[in-house]
């Protein structure tokens, strides 16, 4: 099984949600969406989305931008990890 290490994260403009690019240590990539949500009163940051693997970390940022609307209007802010 493969190791996996966040490497980017663009925050939603209310940091309610963000996306992470993660590596992996067969050196392929993904994403995931996090958000944060709420179950019988508790919140929780939890997977909203994953992506497949892509060949590279660009590959996979663009494939999240197409796909997640809050990341195409407006510019999400990247955020070292």
């Amino acid at each position: 099984m493969a190791t996996e290490w966040p490497i980017k994260r663009l925050d939603r403009p209310d940091k309610r949600a963000w996306l992470v690019i993660l590596a992996r240590s067969d050196g392929l990539f993904r994403f995931e969406v996090e958000a944060e949500m709420e179950d019988a009163g508790y919140a929780y940051a939890g997977i909203a989305e994953a992506s497949g693997l892509y060949a590279s970390a660009g590959d996979a940022e663009r494939e999240a931008r197409r796909i997640v609307p809050w990341l195409r209007d407006p510019p999400a802010k990247a955020a070292s990890v």
